[in-house]
């Protein structure tokens, strides 16, 4: 009972509590300062490293906007050069011209003299800009050495900053990591002794209490005695109670204290730890450090044989640009005449063409004879049918004269396109704006292949160009005013606004993207006609029309014939083989009859002559008398049916 009363008092526990957990707040707090100050340690490193990168960079930009000045200076001088001499330049021709003409040959010696001295100005301005200009490039030159040599100090400077940064905390670090260590071991010996004193103090104080007790009791013995043995068993229960009570806070807190110098220990152990990381860190920070400076060195003997492969590669590249662009305009000269001979074989060979052409129907024409004569003999005098011409060889006959030749429809062209092109609408008209008659002539100089095959009549320059343009468009399917509208779209670079402002200067597209204009313009037609397929039918081109007739005419030479004819030829063919094969049969039936019917009378003249001979007689039956009862039976005997033979 006295046990339980000493150590039953709750607010001497929650005071050591209270106790522990402010130290534990404490050392808490004591870690904040320690960060901050590592932290402002790191902060000023990173300022000071930073610092070189920004004047680096502030260098960097006014030497940008330094060389820009510079730059445009140079194109000022350049320009006012360029003007100075092309003005002098025309002195000096418009002084030749006059020269040709003087005739005193002392002024000619002085205008001489005074020419050649205009020229050697023209010569030394140019010379004197060649000299700055150089003399800017040995600067730049020298500049960029300077600043190649500023770089590699500002790395150097960069380096021995990150050094004394490092040092710096790493010194910081350690300081703070061994005060940060002693202040722990401080606190923890401090929380030791307190804990010491009042362990000891409760102690003492039970001892008192305990005193205290004997001596009340002593004095209390025989009043308490009734009481204790009536509380006896209350107090035994209570005082195993409260005996478990304190045995599992005793244990609870020497567990807590067993965790404290856990974590403690734990704490060195770390920082232990960090501090090793940091001496590794530190080992391979140098070993990059040391990577790095190689690889600079590796850098500016890269940059050093970069730079000589690019001034090699660039002046091959230059000769090759030039060799290049005299073979581009040595072959494009080659190209033009070669597409002047081009056109020429072409009418020659159009003209042979139509020639054999020509020949070649009129064999046509004379085996079509033959054939349908043969037709009207076979019709009239093997079948004894009435014999009439096809009606297609009708309808061809009377087209024969125009179709026959072909050239003859390009005589006049002028007299039906011209009525219907809007090409030919817009020429003749004297309301066609310039733009359109610049984007037609542009289509018929550039895209000639379109009209390749095509021969046009002798005619007028304008009329030819007009005819040729007109091919065109119906070979691009032009055939209204609105798709020529569109078709002016892709060669116009202005609005439509300025298009149709006649005062207006309209911007066309260079002869070099014609071609890419007339795709583009084919394309876009051609998804058009595919959008409008569901609705409308597709019509033929102006060269599908022009070929139709034609072909129209061609179809019905070939076709003269029907084949219902073919077939009858064809079935009475098979059926003349037949008979000529029956009559050859019937040939050889005679033949061998005949040569039988000669066997026959032999064998009869042979037999008569072994019947009259001698020898017969002296046999018992005769051979006659046999052959005459063989005939007897054979008279008797009824005849044959021949249809059943």
């Amino acid at each position: 009972f006295a046990f339980s009363r000493v150590f039953n008092s709750p607010p001497q526990l929650s005071d050591v509590f209270f106790a522990v957990d402010n130290r534990m707040n404490e050392a808490k707090d004591a870690l904040d300062p320690v960060r901050n100050r590592l932290e402002k340690v790191r902060a000023e490193g990173n300022d000071k490293l930073t610092s070189i990168r920004i004047a680096s960079d502030n260098r960097e930009n006014n030497r940008r906007v330094e060389e820009e000045n510079r730059r445009l200076e140079r194109k000022q001088k350049r320009e006012l050069e360029q003007k100075g001499s092309r003005k002098k330049n025309t002195e000096v021709g418009l002084t030749w011209d006059s020269l040709y003409t003087q005739a005193d040959p002392d002024t000619l010696l002085k205008e001489l003299q005074l020419q050649r001295e205009r020229c050697e100005e023209v010569i030394e301005s140019k010379n004197r800009l060649i000299a700055e200009f150089r003399a800017q490039l040995q600067a730049k030159h020298i500049e960029y050495v300077k600043s190649l040599r500023r770089q590699r100090d500002d790395i150097e400077q960069l380096i021995t900053d990150m050094r004394e940064s490092f040092s710096t905390l790493q010194q910081k670090y350690q300081g703070e990591l061994e005060q940060l260590e002693s202040s722990f071991m401080e606190e923890r010996k401090d929380l030791l002794e307190h804990n010491r004193i009042e362990i000891d103090g409760l102690i003492e104080e039970r001892q008192r209490h305990e005193i205290k007790h004997i001596e009340d009791r002593r004095q209390n013995h025989d009043q308490q005695q009734e009481e204790l043995r009536q509380l006896r068993i209350q107090g035994a229960e209570e005082f195993n109670r409260l005996a478990i009570k304190l045995e599992s806070e005793f244990q609870d807190l020497e567990q807590q204290l067993a965790e404290m110098g856990a974590t403690y220990h734990l704490n060195i152990d770390k920082l232990d730890h960090n501090r090793q990381v940091l001496v590794d860190r530190k080992d391979e920070n140098t070993s990059r450090l040391n990577a790095q400076h190689e690889r600079i060195a590796r850098l500016h003997a890269a940059l050093t044989s970069l730079n000589s492969k690019f001034e090699k590669q660039d002046r091959e590249y230059r000769q090759t640009n030039t060799q290049l662009t005299e073979d581009y305009k040595r072959i494009t000269v080659q190209f033009k005449e070669l597409q002047d001979k081009f056109r020429e074989f072409e009418i020659t060979d159009r003209r042979r063409f139509e020639e054999v052409r020509q020949m070649n129907e009129e064999h046509i024409i004379e085996m079509l004879r033959k054939v349908l004569q043969a037709d009207k003999i076979i019709h009239e005098q093997q079948l004894g049918m009435a014999w009439a011409p096809p009606p297609q060889l009708a309808d061809s006959n009377e087209d024969a004269s125009a179709e026959s030749s072909p050239a003859a429809e390009t005589e006049d062209p002028m007299d039906t396109d011209e009525q219907t092109s809007p090409a030919a609408q817009l020429l003749t008209s004297h309301k066609a704006p310039d733009h359109v008659r610049q984007v037609l002539e542009m289509i018929a100089l550039e895209a000639d292949f379109l009209v390749k095959g095509r021969v046009f009549p002798p005619a007028p320059p304008e009329q030819q160009l007009m005819l040729r343009i007109d091919a065109m468009l119906k070979v691009l399917s032009v055939e209204t005013p609105d798709d020529l509208t569109r078709l002016l779209e892709y060669f116009v670079v202005s609005d439509k606004e300025q298009m149709n402002d006649p005062e207006a200067e309209i911007e066309m597209i260079e002869r070099s993207e014609v071609i890419r204009a007339l795709e583009s313009f084919c394309q876009d037609s051609q998804r058009l006609k595919q959008g409008h397929a569901g609705h409308t039918t597709a019509q033929p081109t102006a060269q599908q029309k022009e070929q139709a007739p034609e072909e129209v005419y061609w179809a019905k030479v070939r076709f003269a014939v029907p084949e219902a004819t073919v077939r009858v030829w064809a079935t009475l063919e098979r059926a003349l083989q037949r008979y000529n094969k029956l009559l050859h049969d019937r040939a050889a039936s005679i033949q061998r009859n005949g040569m039988l019917r000669q066997q026959n009378e032999e064998l009869k003249a042979l037999l008569n002559q072994y019947l009259a001979a001698k020898i017969n007689e002296e046999l018992l039956i005769p051979p006659a008398n046999v052959i005459g009862l063989e005939q007897t039976v054979a008279a008797a005997q009824p005849a044959p049916d021949p249809l059943r033979a």
